[in-house]
């Protein structure tokens, strides 16, 4: 996940980290642009989701493995925090 403004070039690591992961290790990957309204409650329903998506007691399709990769600032700048 990146912010939407990308002001750090997450859009670009993010992409560069799917291709390694499907191209290599056939992962399934998904995007997720971080809006800077409401963002708290948008992040963790994304995740919720992608949980949600990948239940553990679907056995036939076996447990999943999930890797949320978060690519922004590591200080708190305005606009562009979250809470999870």
């Amino acid at each position: 996940m990146y912010w939407e403004n990308n002001d750090v070039g997450g859009k670009k690591d993010c992409s560069k980290l799917s291709t390694l992961l499907e191209k290599y290790f056939e992962f399934a990957v998904k995007i997720f642009q971080i809006s800077p309204k409401n963002v708290s409650a948008c992040v963790k329903s994304k995740i919720q989701s992608v949980i949600a998506d990948h239940n553990e007691e679907d056995f036939e399709k076996g447990c999943s493995l999930s890797i949320f990769h978060y690519a922004g600032h590591g200080v708190g700048k305005p606009n562009h925090m979250f809470h999870i």
